[in-house]
């Protein structure tokens, strides 16, 4: 499935998940879904971050062994299984949420470059 010409990893919900979109967040099944994907396709890695961020995901990866990818997107954090599956999500602490926008930001403009660079012809470069 594609959605404006990148591909959807395939995405799984555990039930925990759900519960707790529906009690942070109000979210249903489906836009709990749509976020999680977009938080895959978009989100902030946690090893693309740095600073008092960094230092709070790390406590956050050490206490989830066996969970090991963390995605930022928006305000939330999410926690997905190797196998891609959404554990469970929770807000972003007030104080890390505007370096994570600045970080967001920062990585959205260096992929920006990248793909304009990758248009022009080798020999324009050289």
């Amino acid at each position: 499935m594609t959605n404006s010409n990148k591909i959807i990893p395939a995405l799984q919900l555990s039930m925990h998940a759900c519960k707790r979109a529906r009690q942070r967040f109000q979210w249903n099944t489906n836009t709990l879904e749509r976020m999680a994907q977009r938080a895959l396709i978009s989100g902030l890695k946690r090893d693309n971050t740095k600073g008092n961020l960094k230092k709070y995901l790390d406590e956050k990866y050490e206490k989830y062994p066996d969970k090991k990818h963390f995605y930022l997107y928006g305000e939330t954090v999410y926690l997905f299984s190797d196998e891609k599956k959404l554990i469970t999500m929770w807000q972003l602490p007030h104080q890390f949420r505007s370096l994570a926008k600045v970080l967001r930001e920062k990585l959205q403009n260096n992929s920006l470059v990248v793909v304009v660079l990758s248009c022009f012809p080798f020999d324009f470069l050289a």
